[in-house]
């Protein structure tokens, strides 16, 4: 039979850490919006430019909102965490209960 054997506190700092890591990465996106002028494409390249412009804010906030869904996504491991955490210890509350921990 397989053994199930996590570490919930480990995991729980592991996500803790990752999601602060990508919390900062979203505020230092959202601080940093793209700022390129469509003029920055030269003379004659205005429609290019605008498309260019327009382009690097779609990826900007494309990021910024693949980092929000990166936190939330940490948060539901963490829930997914505290349930196997906590079932862990009612199915071996159980087992002492009936003599069967050893």
């Amino acid at each position: 039979m397989s053994q199930l054997d996590a570490d919930s506190e480990r995991i729980r700092s592991l996500l803790a850490n990752h999601a602060e890591m990508f919390a900062q990465l979203r505020d230092e996106s959202e601080q940093r919006p793209p700022n390129f002028s469509p003029a920055a494409a030269g003379a004659g390249f205005a429609l290019q430019g605008d498309r260019l412009a327009l382009a690097l804010q779609r990826l900007h906030e494309a990021s910024v909102r693949r980092h929000q869904n990166r936190l939330h996504h940490f948060d539901r491991l963490g829930e997914l965490n505290d349930t196997i955490q906590g079932t862990d210890e009612l199915n071996a509350s159980e087992l002492r209960t009936r003599g069967l921990d050893e």
